[in-house]
């Protein structure tokens, strides 16, 4: 990261934090993204239990609720899988899944859950949906500000084969100082 910068609340400290991100991962997020992920990740970032958590399973559970609990459970499963997508990738390996799983299950958690609401917030998961792999490569830039690579050159090569993600590409890039010799084909995008 550059300088440290201190600003006069946590909100704002995670908001500053995005921004570099953002601007590093080349991506410009629209306030309303932007500000769900700040908030984000100041709830959930030290609930390590909640990231430990089988998300597929409680993704199922969260269907089967109804209501403000189904609701709820399904932005608990979205937040994480963007967590764990974008700040935990190695959980994927050792789960013995790729970090596609965690980006297709967040999607799809984000998506459903805009169906559930109405008016302004069900646009607002809808557009989390539409986003997530952009606020994955975010996540990914942040972990790269920190000095702690999000992905190493193998999980680089498999994240952009699955997702397209151009941050992928670039993060391979740096790690092997040229691009991937034939095209890789995208089950994804």
């Amino acid at each position: 990261m550059s300088d440290m910068i201190l600003e006069p609340t946590a909100v704002a400290q995670w908001q500053h934090v995005v921004r570099e991100a953002s601007s590093e991962a080349n991506r410009n997020l629209p306030d309303d993204i932007e500000a769900y992920l700040v908030l984000t990740l100041q709830r959930h970032i030290r609930d390590t239990e909640g990231l430990q958590r089988r998300m597929a399973l409680d993704y199922l559970s969260a269907l089967q609720n109804t209501g403000a609990l189904r609701g709820d459970a399904l932005q608990t499963v979205g937040d994480h899988c963007l967590l764990l997508a974008g700040l935990f990738p190695q959980q994927a390996t050792r789960r013995q899944v790729q970090v596609g799983y965690f980006v297709d299950l967040g999607r799809a958690a984000y998506r459903d859950l805009g169906e559930q609401l109405r008016a302004s917030a069900a646009l607002l998961f809808q557009r989390l949906a539409e986003a997530f792999l952009s606020l994955t490569e975010v996540l990914h830039a942040l972990r790269n500000l920190g000095g702690a690579p999000a992905l190493t050159a193998a999980e680089a090569l498999d994240f952009w084969s699955e997702t397209g993600s151009a941050y992928a590409l670039q993060t391979l890039r740096r790690h092997t100082g040229s691009l991937p010799a034939r095209s890789v084909s995208r089950k994804r995008h």
